[in-house]
């Protein structure tokens, strides 16, 4: 891909970053609201977790879209 396409994907990247985020705010507040005790809490805490883990994710691949901006601005 050539630098424009990539700095429009990292930018992507970096929206989908910060709507995790939220979500993961989100999700901790409504964790806390149910307690530590019944299926909602499990069923909330898993999904926490799981956000928390696709936010991971897209760390990673934001890092990998990083470094390919980068090499292709020193080859520029």
């Amino acid at each position: 891909m050539d630098l424009i396409t990539e700095t429009l994907t990292l930018e992507k990247a970096e929206r989908d970053i910060d709507a995790a985020k939220v979500r993961i705010d989100r999700q901790k507040e409504i964790v806390g609201m149910l307690g530590p005790s019944g299926p909602q809490y499990e069923t909330a805490a898993l999904l926490l977790q799981t956000f928390q883990e696709a936010l991971g994710a897209l760390e990673a691949h934001h890092k990998l879209i990083l470094e390919r901006v980068e090499q292709l601005r020193n080859d520029a």
